[in-house]
């Protein structure tokens, strides 16, 4: 896999392109105190999930992605499942010295009481075992459903600058 163009969250989550999406019923309004509950729960999923991209852990960053409504991981051009998806991220995982991640402009807006998104800015620099480096930087937003009691992510898109390479 090339290092090239590749963020640590383009890696872990570059496009996951989702077949389903509940609806909100009409008259479905989230209260305000509804609201900072769901925020709170998207935040931890969230947390979770770039703490897994932070300690190169795919399994912490795919664990709150939804399995059944995965339709596929696009790496270098090439559709891949759920699995060789996965199994895709550890590869690239094991490559990684260390890397130093910034994540700035956090938003979290509750569409109903089971949609929600969220999105962000991320400036990263990503030391590979061969003392390459790599600085990118770009923004990211994700939709969330909660289906039997946990929320999953469903859908994720980035827009990467790659800078120095």
């Amino acid at each position: 896999m090339k290092k090239y163009g590749y963020s640590i969250l383009l890696i872990a989550l570059s496009f996951i392109i989702c077949s389903y999406a509940p609806q909100a019923k009409e008259g479905d309004t989230v209260k305000p105190e509804q609201e900072g509950v769901i925020t709170k729960e998207i935040q931890h999923v969230m947390d979770q999930m770039i703490s897994g991209i932070n300690n190169f852990n795919a399994d912490l960053v795919f664990k709150n992605i939804d399995q059944l409504n995965f339709a596929g991981f696009i790496n270098e051009g090439t559709i891949l499942n759920y699995i060789s998806a996965y199994s895709a991220i550890k590869d690239f995982y094991s490559q990684i010295k260390n890397v130093q991640n910034e994540i700035s402009e956090k938003n979290y807006v509750v569409l109903s009481g089971n949609s929600a998104l969220f999105s962000c800015k991320f400036k990263e620099e990503i030391t590979f075992l061969n003392n390459e480096v790599g600085n990118f930087e770009g923004a990211m937003s994700c939709v969330l459903i909660k289906t039997n009691d946990e929320w999953k992510v469903i859908q994720i898109h980035q827009s990467v600058v790659q800078g120095n390479n």
